[in-house]
């Protein structure tokens, strides 16, 4: 129980560490957080195709937290820990497929 209760902190630490500077520091580079193929894979996932330029923080939080079920209208408050939480969760899903797809070839 010891064990899962400090991998949940860890990444609890990593949501809420990223809600904070997404909203302090929206235009941080996103590869500060996020490596290559999380940027690729969370773009990938939306249906978009991955930009030239550098992305920022804000726009790549939204990208995951819309994974995890955020909406994103006009109207909706800023996105939550749990909408960024699942996001996270699918989008390294999508990188393990990627990173063994480059392993074996497929």
């Amino acid at each position: 129980m010891q064990n899962a209760i400090s991998i949940y902190m860890i990444v609890a630490w990593r949501v809420m560490r990223l809600m904070r500077l997404g909203r302090r520091c929206p235009d941080l580079p996103a590869d500060l957080f996020f490596d290559a193929d999380e940027i690729t894979c969370t773009w990938l996932m939306s249906k978009q195709k991955p930009p030239v330029e550098v992305t920022r923080l804000n726009e790549m939080m939204r990208k995951v937290a819309m994974l995890g079920g955020f909406l994103g209208r006009k109207r909706d408050s800023e996105l939550g820990p749990e909408s960024l939480g699942i996001g996270l969760s699918r989008g390294r899903n999508s990188v393990f497929t990627l990173e063994s797809i480059r392993q074996f070839g497929i």
